[in-house]
């Protein structure tokens, strides 16, 4: 029997060193599963670069190299175990290790530690002249916690990219002293995202309560998922391609290094296990951003009659505020006492729980209308600056 003190160290430690694929079978299935992908996003391997993450070991990179991959980077958390890896892999040119972490440093930067794009580049984009069209990062989070802020992050900071040129028109026609139809562009400079370095693609592992909340509006199966996850999962679809790697098989703990070891409990954890899922597997998955620029053309199509520079933003926030309103109560009457003076469709009566995500999504228009109200630019303001991480009000001027 694991002992409270005992969980919470092991937690700890596996937070700082991260977690490496131990089974030789499993990573020759990791090699094989990053071909498929290429394949089918029909890029070639001299066009992708392979950075795995908490590798302990160099046996997973040179099977990348083995297989044809020009380039490896190794990257560590822990500095002990950066320091092991190029001294393993010192004869061998075509591998870079670097000390780094994949939370906080590559997918979900800190408050105190903005992404440094020199950094990330030397670690994802090694050749200065290569012909690089995809990073693919291969990598294990341990803990839930860890699993849901860079599954989160992974989209906020695509959110964050969106709208960079619509940041960037604003302030040129400061500039040019002349009238901007973004009258309700926050006034900041978006940070460094992961996107403006590279296209990422990552091949992960994670639990299957994670994994199905990012696959509940898709999955038949996971029908007993809340509105709200339902929502969430829609918008990540719009934004990424999630594909699962096997039919439900997952791995054991026993698969990886150091052993994890965390037995949490998870949300519909016996739902779950009646449809296959094994709750202390990891269960592997491809997650990668889709074109941006052709996401917010369809999207600026389809709600034409609306300035397309914030529209990935706006429908986010639209998405969110619906998802925060009581399931069992008329979603229109909320709108309504909430904002007085806004149009609302007979469309959006009944309760919140009974609408679909696709329903939520083609009321977006609803949510734009809002947004022009001076009550709306302050739920917008808010969420953008919680998904930067700065105090409303903190702006660049």
């Amino acid at each position: 029997m694991i002992t409270r003190s005992v969980k919470a160290f092991w937690q700890r430690h596996l937070r700082k060193v991260g977690l490496g694929i131990k089974s030789e079978e499993l990573q020759e299935k990791v090699v094989g599963w990053s071909n498929q992908m290429l394949e089918e996003l029909i890029v070639k391997q001299s066009q992708a670069h392979i950075a795995i993450f908490n590798s302990h070991e160099p046996k997973l990179a040179h099977k990348f190299l083995n297989s044809g991959f020009p380039k490896v980077s190794l990257i560590e958390s822990n500095i002990k175990m950066a320091s092991r890896q190029k001294v393993l892999t010192s004869e061998e040119p075509r591998i870079n290790v670097f000390y780094a972490s994949i939370q906080e440093d590559i997918l979900s930067p800190a408050k105190s530690s903005p992404l440094s794009k020199q950094s990330l580049a030397r670690m994802l984009l090694p050749a200065k002249h290569m012909n690089n069209k995809l990073s693919l990062i291969i990598g294990c989070l341990p803990l839930l916690t860890q699993q849901h802020t860079i599954t989160t992050s992974l989209l906020n900071q695509l959110l964050i990219f969106s709208r960079r040129a619509a940041v960037e028109k604003s302030w040129t026609n400061r500039l040019l002293n002349e009238e901007s139809n973004n009258d309700h562009l926050l006034d900041f400079y978006p940070p460094d995202t992961i996107y403006d370095v590279t296209r990422p693609g990552l091949i992960t592992f994670l639990n299957p309560g994670q994994l199905t909340l990012l696959k509940c509006n898709q999955d038949q199966d996971l029908e007993f998922y809340s509105f709200r996850n339902k929502l969430y999962s829609f918008l990540y679809d719009k934004f990424f391609t999630v594909i699962p790697l096997t039919e439900r098989q997952g791995f054991g703990s026993d698969c990886f290094y150091p052993e994890a070891i965390e037995n949490t409990s998870i949300t519909h954890e016996q739902k779950l296990k009646s449809i296959g899922y094994k709750i202390t597997d990891f269960y592997p998955l491809f997650i990668m951003p889709k074109d941006i620029k052709a996401v917010l053309k369809e999207l600026a199509e389809t709600f034409s009659d609306y300035n397309s520079s914030l529209i990935a933003m706006e429908l986010a926030c639209w998405m969110d505020l619906v998802s925060k309103l009581a399931p069992t109560k008329d979603l229109k009457a909320q709108l309504v006492k909430l904002f007085p003076d806004l149009e609302v469709p007979g469309e959006l009566e009944g309760p919140v729980q009974d609408h679909s995500p696709e329903v939520i999504y083609n009321n977006f228009p609803v949510g734009q209308k809002l947004f022009t109200s001076p009550e709306g630019m302050e739920i917008f303001k808010e969420f953008v600056a919680k998904m930067i991480n700065v105090r409303q009000g903190n702006y660049v001027d």
